[in-house]
């Protein structure tokens, strides 16, 4: 089945539909894909148009007097949305409707909506899709009455975490987004271990978001050593190539893998001499520097000074 007939079917398993609903309704859903950035209904505006998601994320944001914004929805693939109350009552719109991925959706105009409202179905369809949003907002009430260090496991039991933007994933569980990184790492490498394999034993059964985490995983582990290696090398481990690493890691962590490893080597360093415990030749290699020379030249390159003016 096409993406249409696909929500045809899911529209009949909510609500079993009649053949003139379904013959109707195909011809009024426009396929579209939408790039990274694009506003799809804007807060204070009516809502026009409603989707179902087939590839992406989208995410509803709320901007507060300051320009200060917070998730307050996020949408996965499969989702019928829009601004339920705006798109049936003409009520403004309360949040801004936003691609943070690239994505691609089915559309259907509000125009043709009411063209369907003579089918006795449609009504039960709305009910059953406010039902669904409502039980997506007790879900949501249900992640914030935990505490910070059980969210994103609670999270990723509804949600695509390694499909979200961390800033966003973030935002929406009101966490600093590097304290949800350090819990999606460690809710991944929970989950490897709970499945007992090795992630290069697990060929065959990793996404390309997987392999993407668990080579940060490794980076993250690793990123001290002076043999950890080049992206080719690492791509080896995890049996990929580095053609399709690059790609999946910068769509994933918006840097390259050289970059990671630099960044958080540079971070490290920077820590280190800060505590004032230790030789700037000790730190060197204590972040993966086999030469001293090379490791004051690449932080001199990176923060703008040399390593002994950084205390």
């Amino acid at each position: 089945m096409n993406d249409k007939e696909n929500l045809q079917a899911d529209l009949n398993r909510m609500i079993p539909t009649s053949a003139g609903f379904n013959r109707d309704l195909l011809p009024m859903l426009k396929e579209r894909t939408v790039q990274v950035g694009k506003i799809l209904i804007r807060r204070g505006r009516k809502a026009k148009r409603a989707w179902q998601l087939l590839t992406g994320i989208i995410v509803a944001l709320k901007e507060d007097e300051k320009g200060n914004v917070t998730v307050m929805k996020i949408i996965c693939p499969g989702q019928i949305f829009t601004d339920l109350d705006s798109f049936f009552e003409g009520t403004p719109v309360r949040y801004s409707y936003v691609a943070v991925t690239k994505v691609s959706l089915l559309q259907i105009e509000q125009s043709s909506f009411i063209k369907l409202k003579k089918y006795a179905e449609t009504a039960q369809l709305v009910q059953h899709i406010m039902l669904m949003e409502k039980q997506t907002e007790e879900i949501k009430t249900e992640l914030f009455a935990l505490h910070p260090d059980q969210r994103v496991t609670a999270f990723a039991g509804f949600y695509p975490i390694y499909q979200i933007p961390n800033f966003y994933a973030a935002s929406f569980l009101r966490m600093e987004e590097s304290d949800y990184v350090q819990q999606k790492l460690v809710q991944a490498a929970n989950t490897a271990h709970h499945q007992d394999q090795l992630p290069i034993k697990r060929k065959g059964y990793l996404t390309r978001q997987d392999i993407a985490i668990e080579v940060q995983i490794y980076i993250r582990q690793n990123y001290n050593r002076a043999d950890i290696g080049d992206t080719n090398q690492i791509a080896g481990k995890f049996h990929t190539t580095r053609k399709t690493l690059t790609r999946v890691f910068k769509d994933q962590y918006q840097q390259t893998v050289p970059k990671m490893i630099l960044t958080l080597r540079m971070e490290k360093a920077l820590q280190l001499l800060q505590e004032k415990r230790y030789s700037v030749g000790d730190i060197a290699t204590a972040v993966g520097f086999e030469s001293l020379f090379s490791f004051s030249r690449t932080f001199k390159k990176h923060y703008g000074y040399p390593p002994n003016k950084a205390v």
